[in-house]
């Protein structure tokens, strides 16, 4: 964390914004008055910002802490997930990588709430985790806690990880379900209370809302304009978080799927100690409970941002550090994983990013090699060369803004 915290601070003075989402956050601080945050709304952040402004931090300054603050412990969770999977050496080196990772580094020190989402949403994976081999009731309240933290953080978390908690919770605590149920509903109530819904003028801007979610879905632009350019979208948004990592984690998951043992095609234990002790295919169900709402609702209906590619980027570096725990010589893995590392600093502080370009360069920089040092130094002349609707023409233009 001190590495990841050290490596925050050389990048924390940039221009801002780099979104107008966060100029929104700013001028909502003062919760809980009516904020002007586009639903589904995210009161807890706008609430946490506004108690960091009271004590004393300008406001974007009290969002960008919360964000630093998340994208370095996220990796230590992680670390602490592996931990007991892997080894500590290859958990530690994954946990660097996740921190490392361009994308992660650049929301991590934004005024958006990406980084503090994705956080609160691997805690809760690394407590379910847990919860796979062991009845712990304490856990279990803490993990939903969590959960209901995450919701009224980003309201979206119920539905990327509903699934996951709810088929984990009926698993293990069939009595205890309907605790699950009323966590849930208590943070969703809460959020759709925050957001203001029910005040005088919320209404439009939930209409826009699903406007822009409309454009951009297989039912609005069928399989070629809306699933194939979402997956073209999604994949570019990870391909440059990923870099060099990106073959690793192809490795890994070929690695995986060919260990027959490993992925409980045969009857013999798998290697992975905890928390999937048994059949490897536990672990194979729990990766795809943890992915699959949240990669299904891109495909299909809607992503947009480099951003939206942060809920993959903790599951991409579990499987990775999986695929190499799997590998005879623990040196060798951690090898991998160092260079890994090497290739993300590399990428994100040598990559010569710049406004004056055009062609192809043009597109890579508006798209996604903004989410780099020197993108971030001079994010305020992305505009200039970003345009809607230019690395794949659609009827009717791009989703609306």
């Amino acid at each position: 964390m001190t590495v990841l915290l050290g490596l925050r601070l050389t990048v924390c003075g940039h221009p801002w914004p780099v979104h107008p989402d966060e100029s929104e956050f700013v001028a909502a601080i003062g919760f809980p008055r009516p904020y002007p945050v586009h639903p589904p709304g995210y009161p807890l952040w706008v609430a946490l910002g506004t108690g960091l402004n009271w004590a004393g931090l300008s406001p974007y300054v009290a969002y960008q802490s919360m964000s630093v603050a998340a994208s370095c412990v996220g990796p230590a969770v992680l670390f602490f997930l592996l931990r007991g999977i892997v080894g500590g050496g290859i958990a530690w080196w994954a946990g660097l990588a996740l921190g490392v990772n361009p994308v992660w580094w650049f929301e991590g020190v934004t005024a958006l709430n990406y980084s503090a989402g994705n956080c609160l949403a691997l805690g809760v994976v690394a407590v379910l985790a847990r919860l796979q081999t062991c009845s712990n009731r304490r856990l279990l309240v803490a993990g939903l806690l969590l959960f209901a933290a995450a919701i009224l953080l980003r309201p979206d978390t119920l539905f990327w990880l509903g699934l996951l908690v709810g088929t984990t919770v009926f698993r293990k605590y069939q009595r205890m379900a309907c605790c699950a149920v009323v966590a849930v509903a208590i943070g969703l109530g809460a959020g759709l209370f925050g957001t203001g819904y029910w005040r005088v003028g919320a209404i439009p801007g939930l209409g826009h809302t699903l406007r822009v979610i409309w454009s951009t879905s297989v039912f609005s632009r069928g399989i070629v304009d809306g699933v194939v350019r979402n997956a073209v979208k999604l994949g570019a948004y990870l391909l440059w978080g990923l870099g060099v990592g990106g073959l690793v984690f192809v490795w890994a998951l070929v690695r995986l799927m060919r260990a027959r043992n490993t992925l409980g095609l045969r009857s013999r234990p798998s290697p992975w100690p905890s928390p999937f002790q048994g059949e490897g295919k536990r672990a194979a169900l729990f990766i795809m409970l943890w992915i699959a709402p949240v990669l299904l609702f891109q495909l299909v209906v809607h992503v947009t941002e480099v951003g939206h590619s942060l809920w993959y980027l903790p599951a991409i570096y579990f499987v990775m550090a999986l695929g190499l725990g799997l590998l005879r010589s623990r040196r060798v893995a951690v090898g991998i994983l160092v260079l890994v590392c090497a290739g993300s600093i590399s990428q994100f502080y040598l990559y010569p990013w710049r406004a004056d370009v055009s062609g192809w360069r043009r597109v890579l920089n508006a798209k996604v090699a903004f989410a780099s040092a020197r993108g971030l130094a001079r994010i305020d002349q992305r505009a200039v060369i970003h345009r809607a609707n230019d690395f794949w023409t659609v009827p009717g233009g791009d989703e609306p803004r």
